[in-house]
């Protein structure tokens, strides 16, 4: 389950009250919180709840430029 991902990573995932602060989420694409998403479930599958008690703070101005896609 936790092929690659450190024990570092792995420890500061399982905190059971996280919160992670993304800055200028505006110009992120739906790519990073589908990764994010991934991670955190395989990271915190020793977890009993899950992805409960995680919370996300997206910080930025949303009216600004879109988020640099790859459209290949």
């Amino acid at each position: 389950v936790y092929a690659g991902m450190s024990d570092r990573v792995r420890k500061r995932w399982s905190t059971p009250e996280l919160v992670i602060v993304i800055d200028e989420a505006g110009f992120a694409s739906g790519d990073l919180f589908d990764l994010l998403y991934s991670v955190g479930e395989l990271a915190r599958a020793d977890v009993p709840r899950g992805m409960d008690g995680v919370t996300f703070v997206f910080l930025g101005d949303f009216l600004q430029l879109p988020p640099i896609v790859n459209r290949n």
